[in-house]
C-alpha cells in the first residue's frame, strides 16, 4: 500500500503593489488633527483677534516690499536733485544700488517615507510573513493653511486671512504704498528730464552751428562754438551720466517687478501689492473693537507612512487579509507679533492607522484611529 503524500504548506511570502492612497489620506487625516491641535494651543493667544497665516513666501514678500519701497525712496530723491542742481549743472552724487529683490521660496512640502522590511515567520501552517513597504506621502501646503485657518476661525477668531485665497482689491491697496511711489517716480523722472531739456538742446544747437561753420570755412567761428561746446558738455556730463544711471536702476528694479515666479502666474508687482493690501488690512479693526492682529505661521515639514501586510492560513482561512496602513505629519509652528517679534512656537506631530478587513463578500477600511503622540515642544 503505497504512503499517501500529504500537500505541502503554503509558502506563505505575500508581496503587494504599493498602495499610496491610504496612508495619504491617513496623512491628510493626521495634518488635520494637528492644525486643530496648533489652533487649541492660541486659543487664549488671539482670542477674538484677527490671524493671517504667513508661510515662508509671504515674509520673503514683507522683506521684499520694504526693500522695493527703499529703493523707489532712493531713486525718488535722486530724480528730485536734478532740478535743483541740474540747472547749474552740479553733479549729484551716486544713489545707492537698487538692492536686489530676495528670491520667493516655492513653498514645496517635504515628505520623509519611512521604509522598514521586517520578516517574522514561524514554521508549517502558522507560518506568517509580515512585509512593510515605506509610502512617501505629501501635504498640500494650502490644504493645511485651510484646516489651520477653520480650525481658528472655531476658535474664536474675528478674521483669518490665508495669502494664497486673498484677493487683492483696489479698496484694500494703500494710498501711499508702492503703486503711488512708482508713479512719483515717473513724475519725478519727468520732471528731471525737462530740467535739463534747455541744456541738451543747447548742446544740438552748438552741434549744429558747428557744422555749418565748418562748411564755410570760418576758423574763428569754429573755434568759439568749440570752446562753448566743450564748456557746456563738461558742465552737463556729470548731470546726465547720474540720470542716465538713476534711469537704468529704475528699469533693473521695473524689470524685477515684472517678472514671474516660477509654477505662478503672479508676477512680483502682484506678490508685493498682495502683501502690502495683507498688513493694511491686517491692521484695520473690525466694528471698532479693541483688536489687533498676530501672525501664525505653521507648515508640514515631513509626512509618510506605510502598508503593512501580514499572512498566515489561519488568517486566510478566518480573518481575512492583515492589511493595514500608517499615515502621518511632523508640523512646525510659530506666532509672531506685526512687529516680527516671537511669542510661541513649536513642533507638533500626529498618526493615523487603519486596517483592511475582507469580511466575505465586500471589502471594507476600518475606521482610522490616531496613534498616541508625544508632543515635541511645549
Amino acid at each position: 500500500m503505497s504512503e499517501a503524500k500529504l500537500p505541502k504548506p503554503l509558502d506563505g511570502r505575500t508581496t503587494a503593489e504599493e498602495m499610496k492612497f491610504e496612508p495619504t489620506r491617513l496623512s491628510y487625516l493626521s495634518a488635520e488633527a494637528v492644525a486643530k491641535d496648533i489652533a487649541g494651543q492660541l486659543k487664549k493667544t488671539i482670542g477674538s483677534k484677527t490671524a493671517v497665516i504667513v508661510g515662508m513666501p509671504l515674509l520673503a514678500d514683507f522683506t521684499n516690499l520694504v526693500s522695493a519701497l527703499t529703493t523707489l525712496e532712493g531713486l525718488l530723491q535722486d530724480y528730485r536733485a536734478v532740478p535743483r542742481f541740474g540747472r547749474g549743472m552740479a553733479g549729484m552724487e551716486e544713489g545707492p544700488a537698487a538692492p536686489a529683490l530676495e528670491a520667493v521660496p516655492m513653498a514645496a512640502p517635504l515628505s520623509v517615507a519611512a521604509a522598514a522590511t521586517q520578516v517574522l515567520g514561524v514554521i508549517s501552517l502558522f507560518r506568517e510573513d509580515v512585509d512593510y513597504k515605506g509610502v512617501e506621502t505629501v501635504v498640500d501646503p494650502l490644504s493645511f493653511e485651510i484646516a489651520l485657518a477653520s480650525a481658528l476661525k472655531a476658535n474664536g477668531a474675528s478674521r483669518v486671512i490665508i495669502p494664497d485665497l486673498f484677493v487683492v482689491s483696489p479698496d484694500f491697496l494703500v494710498d501711499d504704498g508702492l503703486r503711488q511711489r512708482l508713479e512719483e517716480v515717473h513724475a519725478a523722472k519727468g520732471d528731471a528730464w525737462d530740467a535739463v531739456a534747455p541744456s541738451i538742446r543747447g548742446i544740438l544747437d552748438l552741434e549744429a552751428e558747428l557744422e555749418r561753420a565748418h562748411s564755410r570755412d570760418e576758423e574763428a567761428e569754429v573755434e568759439r562754438i568749440s570752446a562753448e561746446l566743450r564748456a557746456l558738455r563738461e558742465r552737463m556730463d556729470p548731470v546726465s551720466e547720474r540720470l542716465s544711471s538713476v534711469d537704468r536702476r529704475l528699469s533693473e528694479l521695473e524689470r524685477t517687478l515684472e517678472q514671474r515666479v516660477e509654477g505662478q502666474a503672479m508676477t512680483g508687482l502682484g506678490r508685493l501689492l498682495r502683501a502690502e493690501a495683507i498688513l493694511e488690512r491686517s491692521a484695520s479693526k473690525p466694528d471698532d473693537e479693541s483688536d489687533d492682529s498676530v501672525f501664525v505661521h505653521a507648515q508640514v515639514v515631513a509626512s509618510g507612512g506605510h502598508q503593512r501586510i501580514s499572512r498566515h492560513l489561519f488568517r486566510m482561512l478566518f480573518l481575512g487579509d492583515g492589511l493595514s496602513f500608517l499615515g502621518g505629519v511632523v508640523a512646525r509652528w510659530a506666532v509672531l507679533a506685526r512687529d516680527g517679534e516671537f511669542h510661541q512656537g513649536g513642533i507638533r506631530h500626529a498618526s493615523y492607522f487603519s486596517r483592511f478587513r475582507s469580511p466575505g463578500v465586500g471589502s471594507s477600511f476600518s475606521r482610522p484611529r490616531s496613534l498616541p503622540a508625544t508632543r515635541l515642544q511645549e
